[in-house]
């Protein structure tokens, strides 16, 4: 499995927080850019990427977001998006794993060949493989979560501890990919 059309498959969420991040003079009308955005992505990707469990999560996240904060002006959901999208990001893994279809599995196939898709060990590692993005976005709820209810903690050491874990499951998922093929 390449990491890289993984990652590719994030873009809306990696758009949505790059452009929610830029200093707007109205915190909500960046939410609400960062949203379309997102949404707008998404289209684009329904035309070509892979359409699994990710790609229809991220499709109903982003719409709802896009229906509360923007045609509803929702402050709640609007103030929560970081922690909600981590949350949405975990479900989705999570449930994944727990239906036993992986959320890595649609973007392994395009790798490994058919005869092994049914194989017990393909499945496997692909529920490990999903089980280390788990725990990476159980990692962004208590950063999340830190920013929240602790404003004092440093966002640079936030930052950090997410760009750590993201780098971790990152290679974790390169190596386990080689070492599956």
């Amino acid at each position: 499995m390449n990491p890289l059309k993984l990652l590719v498959s994030f873009a809306p969420w990696i758009v949505f927080r790059l452009v929610s991040a830029f200093p707007f003079d109205e915190p909500l009308f960046g939410t609400k850019v960062a949203l379309v955005a997102a949404v707008v992505l998404c289209v684009y990707q329904a035309r070509s990427s892979t359409k699994g469990v990710l790609f229809w999560g991220t499709a109903a996240f982003f719409s709802l977001s896009l229906f509360f904060v923007a045609a509803m002006s929702n402050q709640w959901v609007a103030s929560r998006l970081g922690l909600l999208s981590q949350v949405a990001l975990g479900s989705i893994v999570w449930c994944s794993i727990l239906l036993r279809r992986p959320f890595t599995i649609d973007y392994a196939k395009s790798f490994v060949p058919r005869e092994y898709w049914t194989h017990p060990l393909f499945l496997r590692r692909n529920i490990v493989i999903s089980g280390a993005w788990g725990v990476y976005f159980l990692v962004g709820i208590a950063v999340s979560l830190a920013r929240m209810h602790f404003p004092g903690t440093s966002p640079v050491f936030l930052h950090g501890v997410d760009i750590a874990a993201m780098t971790a499951v990152i290679l974790f998922t390169s190596y386990s990919s080689r070492r599956s093929e």
